[in-house]
């Protein structure tokens, strides 16, 4: 349950902090006062999407912080401890907003984003709008409240994985399909080129090697002869004689002796480079029948590339991905014979998960129709009932929410035929439905809080009050906030706050107040109306807190 609220710097709001309390919690004002600003605060730190203009003028940053006790909270607990964000029965959420646009938020400490805290925020609290009727009119939005009242939301997660997993091997089928097209032609048209180029046998090197090659052998002659002609120089090497005068010179005077030893040095060097020129002239394979061999493979390997369009660089991965693709096309009968059989057997599986679930829904129809109709009479619609319809998807077919569609449907009047919520004419006939379904349907939620912001719009008088006893009832088994107009839900409460708006010259201020004894009920007084509190309007506002406290003892 929601047990504490802080907000810095959201709009009019400069500073407060709320603390919550077990039961129902209503929230009252002037109109335009902000009690909704409450509520947006909550969906803000809970993961909705801002922007800068909701940080009050002139401050720093806009930071909301919202305190839940978790000790009863099983999912949350669970999700906590499945994302390494544990912290005993608390649980802490904080979000900041800066000028620039920037938003964090951090789970008991710890930074996350915010698709996070949106996971989290489902399972802490639910909030019911007053344009709820107008999401109602949804037909996905009917199946949803359907679903969540038979709590059959495991089994719709199944449906959906399976329906991905069959479309994913359908799409997969029909990527064979376009590759397998007029395959036979493409196999043999594959098995030339690749039968071609096997015999081509081209290393991934060889273009390279052959051009040098090819280079060499164009100039053997003149290689050959140069060659020859620096290893005769070489070999009658005129440093030996150099050398032999340093000797003598050395024997008279041994300071010559660097120069003798960079002499005898160089004549190693020089008897070296002797060396290698003949291994080279031995070695050297630069025959003219060779270089023919040589251009007419280049003249190969040319003609090939251009057959084919490409460098002749590119033959070599040419040739390693036509190999794959014939591969593949010859794998492409077998793998389409699996997949065949993996979507025969996801249809099954499907189908029977899918029926399942149809079974679930259509039996949990009838309750939920009872039940809401019970309500809507409830909410002074004597002779309305109210029904699903179930009806099949186009074309018999498979989606991920299941076989069928579903779709709300109301009997205004007796006699007759109950008729979408589309067509329901009346705005407070709407808003009472919606209202029915919402009591209802969330008394199926196992998040522990609820929040109804002006749910009753469109509502007065003796059904006003009933209101207010249904979301009594409902304040029970788990905790309600109610943002309201009517003084009928407001004497309800188990506890009363009051928003209220300070002007200034320089700004405007919101100021929430805690009401209790004769503060509420001067309270539940000015929401009976008339410009001037009366004391028969005190007596009458005394009088509806007494009878709500009576009927709760």
């Amino acid at each position: 349950m929601l047990t504490h609220l802080a907000i810095n710097n959201f709009t009019i709001i400069d500073q407060l902090e709320l603390n919550l309390q077990p039961g129902m919690t209503v929230l009252t004002g002037e109109t335009g006062a902000g009690k909704s600003i409450i509520i947006d605060t909550l969906e803000l730190v809970l993961g909705a999407r801002t922007d800068s203009t909701i940080i009050r003028a002139n401050a720093e940053r806009c930071e909301i912080t919202a305190c839940f006790d978790i000790n009863n909270i099983t999912g949350a607990k669970k999700w906590l401890e499945q994302h390494d964000l544990t912290s005993d029965t608390e649980c802490i959420i904080r979000r900041s907003i800066t000028p620039d646009g920037r938003s964090r938020s951090s789970i008991n400490g710890t930074p996350c984003p915010q698709q996070l805290t949106r996971e989290l925020g489902s399972l802490l609290l639910n909030i019911h709008g007053q344009h709820e009727h107008q999401s109602l009119l949804k037909t996905d939005k009917q199946r949803d409240l359907l679903d969540n009242f038979t709590g059959n939301q495991q089994l719709c997660q199944q449906v959906k994985t399976i329906y991905n997993q069959w479309q994913q091997a359908n799409n997969q089928r029909r990527e064979l399909e376009a590759l397998t097209l007029d395959q036979p032609a493409k196999i043999e048209l594959l098995n030339y080129q690749v039968k071609e180029l096997d015999e081509l046998e081209l290393q991934a090197n060889e273009l390279e090697e052959l051009h040098q090659e090819h280079k060499q052998l164009s100039n053997a002659e003149e290689i050959l002869t140069t060659c020859q002609t620096a290893l005769e120089l070489l070999t009658a090497n005129p440093l030996v004689n150099v050398a032999q005068q340093l000797a003598t010179i050395k024997a008279m005077d041994n300071t010559i002796d660097p120069a003798h030893e960079l002499v005898h040095n160089a004549i190693i060097q020089t008897d070296e480079a002797a060396y290698e020129l003949r291994h080279y002239l031995d070695k050297a394979d630069l025959h003219p029948e060779r270089l023919a061999t040589v251009e007419q493979r280049l003249n190969t390997i040319y003609n090939l590339a251009r057959k084919h369009q490409i460098q002749p660089e590119q033959l070599f991965d040419l040739q390693q991905k036509l190999t794959k693709e014939l591969q593949q096309l010859t794998a492409a009968s077998s793998e389409l014979n699996t997949l065949e059989e993996q979507i025969a057997a996801l249809s099954d599986q499907y189908q029977q998960t899918a029926t399942k679930l149809t079974q679930i829904r259509q039996k949990a129809a009838k309750k939920l129709s009872a039940l809401i109709s019970a309500k809507m009479q409830q909410l002074n619609m004597a002779q309305a009932t109210f029904a699903l319809n179930f009806s099949p998807n186009k074309n018999g077919g498979f989606s991920a929410s299941g076989m069928e569609q579903v779709e709300f449907l109301v009997a205004t009047n007796p006699g007759h035929a109950p008729q979408p919520l589309t067509k329901v004419a009346s705005g407070g006939e709407l808003s009472r439905i919606s209202l029915a379904i919402q009591v209802i349907t969330a008394g199926q939620y196992t998040t522990p809080t609820l929040i109804f912001d002006e749910v009753d719009v469109g509502i007065g008088g003796k059904t006003a009050a009933i209101v207010g006893q249904l979301l009594s009832d409902l304040s029970t088994k788990t905790q309600i906030l109610c943002v309201t107009h009517l003084p009928q839900v407001a004497a309800h409460g188990t506890h009363h706050l009051q928003v209220s708006k300070q002007n200034t010259k320089q700004s405007t201020h919101a100021k929430i107040t805690s009401l209790n004894g004769n503060n509420r009920i001067e309270e539940i007084a000015r929401m009976l109306g008339g410009l001037k509190i009366t004391a028969q309007t005190l007596a009458h506002a005394k009088e509806m807190c007494e009878n709500t406290k009576n009927r709760l003892n």
